[in-house]
């Protein structure tokens, strides 16, 4: 019995160094991999034209189209009076920046849409979700990114789904949008307007959430 126990209180001390441990090691690739996914939209751009993505959309008017859409959009799925969405659509209408060249525009370009590879050296083996992709303005998912890029002290909203670029070692925002002006050359002044434009989106389609989610409520009450 005796033994039993030693090799019982063996076992449980090298579980508990491992809990301890293996976070430690892994730290490292987990940022490093956070940082190829927030290089990506600079790294794997293309040029649509050599690509034949002539017919895969517009180049101009991206996003004159785009408020078009989610204006529309929050007209057919509001549930309710909300005014508020109504007047950020026309301020960003009226405040819309000039767009530089297109490029192949994601659309929901997250930490949350990409698959990294499960060795070392850390790097990104997929980016999912491309069913809203399109020719457009670049630096819209640059915006969304950022919008949706975790840190200490941002206010909390319902893009922040990647809680883990909080930790320590994740790059910041700035540092992010630092790193895209540097490699790209795209004028990143106005990537405020951008980040706003993000949010709205995301407060259409949370209300359409909600709306679909009102309709199906009364159908499951007793």
């Amino acid at each position: 019995m005796k033994r039993v126990l030693t090799i019982v209180g063996g076992l449980l001390a090298l579980m508990l160094v491992l809990l301890l441990v293996l976070p430690l090691l892994f730290t490292g690739q987990i940022v490093a991999r956070a940082k190829e996914a927030a290089n990506r939209s600079v790294n794997a751009r293309v040029d649509w034209r050599d690509a034949g993505l002539e017919g895969f959309g517009k180049p101009s008017g991206y996003l004159e189209r785009q408020i078009r859409r989610w204006s529309g959009l929050w007209e057919v799925n509001a549930t309710r009076e909300l005014g508020d969405c109504l007047e950020i659509g026309e301020r960003l209408k009226a405040t819309m920046p000039e767009s530089p060249p297109a490029t192949v525009v994601h659309g929901d370009y997250r930490f949350g849409n990409v698959m990294v590879a499960p060795d070392a050296p850390a790097r990104l083996v997929a980016i999912l979700d491309w069913e809203m992709a399109t020719i457009g303005d670049p630096l819209a998912d640059l915006g969304y990114l950022i919008a949706s890029w975790s840190e200490p002290g941002v206010p909390d909203h319902p893009l922040l789904l990647s809680p883990v670029t909080e930790q320590p070692g994740f790059p910041s925002r700035a540092e992010l949008v630092e790193r895209y002006a540097e490699r790209t050359g795209h004028d990143v002044s106005r990537l405020r307007w951008y980040e706003a434009f993000a949010l709205w989106k995301a407060s259409v389609f949370c209300e359409a959430v909600y709306g679909r989610y009102q309709r199906w409520r009364p159908a499951r009450s007793p």
